[in-house]
């Protein structure tokens, strides 16, 4: 009766321990899962600001990239404008 007891009790004791090991991890898990989502912000608005096109603009206009539609626009404009001067 000795050996059956000590036994249940011995497993009991391991079931807890493994139980409040699991609580523990999970504890972790969460606190890794808030830090990684509140790391994740500052990216998130990073991309919204990339993304945003006065921002894609700005840039291009600062690096001297043009739009090929605005590069077609300006050069018909300046096809039409050396065309009225040769007329006038």
């Amino acid at each position: 009766m000795f050996l059956v007891a000590l036994t249940y009790f011995a497993s009991a004791l391991a079931g807890q321990v493994l139980v409040e090991k699991a609580r523990r991890e999970s504890i972790r898990s969460s606190e890794r899962t808030r830090a990684a989502l509140n790391a994740l912000d500052p990216l998130k608005l990073e991309i919204r600001r990339a993304n945003d096109a006065t921002v894609i603009e700005k840039w291009a206009a600062v690096n001297g990239f043009v739009a090929p539609d605005w590069a077609a626009a300006s050069s018909s404009k300046e096809k039409g404008d050396a065309a009225q001067k040769t007329t006038h």
